[in-house]
């Protein structure tokens, strides 16, 4: 099973706490409603990845003056393989609400990952075998009992379809329509096994 995630950070900056509160809280509830108005929105994942409000200060020649306070909470929407198809709606949902879009990450659920994990392992522990074996023809033994066996686990990285350093928040219309079009790609999964074997 595959599952995608979308991030998305509201960002807002007031004269007080409360204000910069209230407005952060005002953008959620919009992202919410926008989000509601799908059918499927009960299969959507919502979760509070981070939340702060912190005073927001400047320096110049008389040193640190306090400008405001900024309100940052940062949302991450869970899609299934089911919803991969909506992953558009649910950017034009955020930006349309004023949140900004973060990232957009593609990668195996849970169960998948297990799954891969141990596939990986298990070829990871076949490939020792075969060189030690060839290792100790080479050396004219035979291989022994094992002596250890250690495992780093394996290596997977989410495909990030999008991320903030390549996003411009002055052109989300042409964001919305690039996010359409975007398809998820090939990733590779390691597994690393390292075995110690007795020579005769």
């Amino acid at each position: 099973m595959f599952k995608s995630d979308v991030y998305f950070n509201l960002d807002t900056i007031e004269e007080t706490a409360t204000e910069a509160r209230d407005k952060n809280s005002r953008i959620h509830d919009e992202l919410i409603k926008n989000l509601k108005e799908f059918d499927y929105y009960e299969d959507l994942k919502i979760f509070t990845e981070q939340y702060s409000v912190n005073p927001e200060h400047t320096w110049n020649k008389e040193g640190r003056k306090l400008i405001g306070y900024r309100a940052s909470h940062r949302i991450k929407i869970e899609l299934n393989e089911n919803l991969i198809d909506f992953i558009g709606n649910v950017v034009d949902a955020g930006i349309d609400s004023g949140s900004h879009l973060s990232y957009i990450n593609f990668e195996l659920s849970n169960e998948k990952q297990n799954e891969y994990r141990a596939r990986a392992l298990e070829k990871a522990t076949n490939d020792a075998r075969m060189k030690a074996e060839g290792i100790s023809k080479g050396l004219e033994k035979k291989l022994g009992r094992i002596v250890s066996v250690s495992s780093s686990d394996f290596h997977y990285v989410p495909w990030r379809a999008v991320h903030e350093s390549q996003i411009d928040f002055d052109q989300s219309e042409m964001l919305k329509d690039t996010i359409t079009n975007i398809q998820p790609g090939e990733r590779e999964v390691r597994g690393h096994v390292n075995i110690v074997y007795a020579l005769n």
